[in-house]
């Protein structure tokens, strides 16, 4: 008789409709002491329809976590205090895979398996972008046939007029640069992905794998993208910067690249993310 009732509950439970995701699209950062940043990275998010935002706190002393507080009690940021296992150095691959790693690897398989259908992983300094009539839903239903998407980057340089002035926000302050040279430890491929069908992160550099073989899907520069903004905390003056003015996908990557080797900056005609700085500033609080 048991058996039977046994039977009965696994046909009933297979007929139930799988457990929907409570988020369509999250973002995972690890950060520490990004206070004065935080806000204006968080409400742009929100204003480009990101659901959820995990974060990984790496011993902050800077008030970040009272900058988090209003954004936990609406359940928009999860927090997750993440502490050194090895002496911090960004280029020490002790501390990235006894630290930094481990933490990627919790969101994927703990905190936010189960909870969102895809998850971007990011850094604080790093905006997502999409052109003006697309919606995040509607752009990731294009690809949902594929486990993730890796995304083109961009980098502006947060530094050219020597502080970040008042009133300003960091989105509205920099131009492009070339990429900054770095440790290749430091380095992370900016991805989109469904948690369930990762497997693990390769190392370096944090190159997320798909289970079954799947190959994540290469999105166009002009599908979208993540904006860099390098410099913000340590401001470094640069006087008489030339200047081009370009939509920088309809300019070739090697003449890209040849102006930026030249010292050129490049003034971002298109200026997509320029269309939230309004709400931005409300959001925050900041007046004109």
């Amino acid at each position: 008789m048991k058996k039977k009732w046994l039977v009965f509950f696994l046909l009933i439970c297979c007929w139930l409709p799988a457990k929907e995701n409570r988020y369509f699209l999250s973002i995972c950062a690890f950060f520490k002491n990004e206070a004065p940043f935080l806000r204006e990275w968080i409400e742009y998010h929100k204003l480009l329809g990101v659901d959820h935002v995990y974060l990984y706190n790496n011993g902050s002393t800077d008030g970040s976590v009272k900058v988090l507080q209003p954004y936990i009690q609406q359940q928009f940021v999860t927090l997750v205090h993440w502490p050194d296992l090895a002496p911090r150095d960004e280029e020490d691959p002790l501390w990235l895979l006894s630290t930094k790693m481990p933490a990627y690897e919790n969101a994927l398989k703990r905190t936010a398996l189960g909870h969102t259908k895809w998850l971007l992983f990011l850094s604080v300094d790093e905006f997502l972008v999409l052109p003006p009539d697309h919606s995040i839903r509607d752009f990731l239903q294009e690809f949902n046939d594929f486990p993730g998407l890796a995304l083109a980057s961009e980098f502006f340089d947060a530094s050219w007029k020597g502080a970040l002035p008042q009133r300003e926000l960091v989105i509205e302050s920099t131009e492009i640069t070339k990429e900054p040279e770095q440790h290749p430890y430091r380095g992370v491929e900016k991805m989109i992905v469904k948690p369930d069908q990762c497997s693990h992160f390769t190392w370096p550099p944090y190159r997320c794998h798909f289970k079954d073989k799947q190959i994540a899907m290469n999105v166009s520069y002009a599908e979208s993208r993540v904006q860099r903004y390098i410099d913000r905390k340590s401001f470094k003056p640069i006087h008489s910067v030339a200047k081009v003015l370009s939509f920088p996908y309809k300019l070739p990557e090697e003449e890209k690249k040849a102006y930026l080797k030249m010292g050129f900056e490049i003034e971002d005609q298109e200026c997509l993310v320029r269309r939230f700085i309004p709400p931005l500033k409300q959001a925050i609080h900041i007046t004109p």
